[in-house]
């Protein structure tokens, strides 16, 4: 039976990370439009309570959590990555609407949270360089900043890097001198952060996703995002309107 024939929609993934979450966030709106009711199995994977609030929390096409077996996600991605059925596009957003029988239609993720504007980041660049899947060494990391702040000419004044609370699962973390820093309360105030400042620079990571489902069809911020080749090659979390540095 096709999942377009299913009345519920069971949606899990195992991985966990902010980002891995994101990449199945237009999928409870699209079947929702068919009529479906949208639930996250109990079994999905995500790494901290609020992770879960802002991408399937706050989401109004989401009838909340159930104690039954996915039969979307990472199932349906899984199946489609490995047998070759249904269209070939190169986007993840759309590769994964493709996978569960849905028109491929969106190219970035979706966050239903609407940021509170903070105007003294309006001309801020917020540096976060940590990811908990990928890490760079500390002289490619500051390699890649120096040629974001000359390429793009960014006033090192106005830089910010993101600090988080001891508790916050972060690794990989690359301090950087020379620039001010800027104190997380929460994923939620990250959000707001996100959307107020005039450029992000980041690497492959949940908050590069975060971004730029936060932005949107908006002009702004400007992304700019460090990513191994291999990831850039194989298109995983590749987004448009992002400018890629590949190491």
């Amino acid at each position: 039976m096709s999942l377009l024939d299913c009345d519920r929609i069971v949606l899990a993934q195992p991985f966990g990370g902010l980002g891995d979450n994101l990449l199945y966030s237009t999928l409870p709106e699209r079947f929702a439009a068919l009529g479906k009711t949208v639930y996250i199995a109990r079994k999905n994977v995500v790494r901290g309570q609020s992770a879960f609030d802002l991408v399937w929390g706050a989401n109004p096409y989401v009838s909340g959590m159930i104690d039954e077996a996915p039969n979307a996600g990472d199932c349906c991605y899984s199946a489609y990555a490995t047998h070759g059925e249904g269209p070939r596009v190169k986007n993840i957003i759309s590769r994964i609407e493709a996978a569960h029988g849905l028109e491929p239609l969106h190219t970035i993720p979706k966050v239903y949270y609407q940021p509170t504007l903070i105007e003294d980041l309006r001309d801020k660049i917020i540096v976060d360089v940590t990811s908990n899947s990928i890490g760079f060494g500390g002289e490619t990391v500051i390699s890649f900043l120096n040629q974001m702040f000359t390429w793009y000419r960014y006033p090192a004044q106005n830089a910010l890097q993101v600090r988080f609370e001891a508790s916050a699962p972060v690794k990989n973390m690359v301090l950087v001198e020379n620039i001010g820093t800027i104190m997380l309360e929460s994923l939620f105030h990250y959000c707001n952060v996100l959307y107020s400042c005039a450029a992000f620079i980041t690497v492959h990571s949940g908050a590069h996703c975060l971004a730029v489902a936060l932005r949107g069809t908006r002009p702004g911020p400007h992304i700019d995002c460090l990513v191994s080749r291999d990831y850039f090659n194989s298109r995983l979390a590749i987004f448009p309107e992002v400018e890629y540095f590949v190491c």
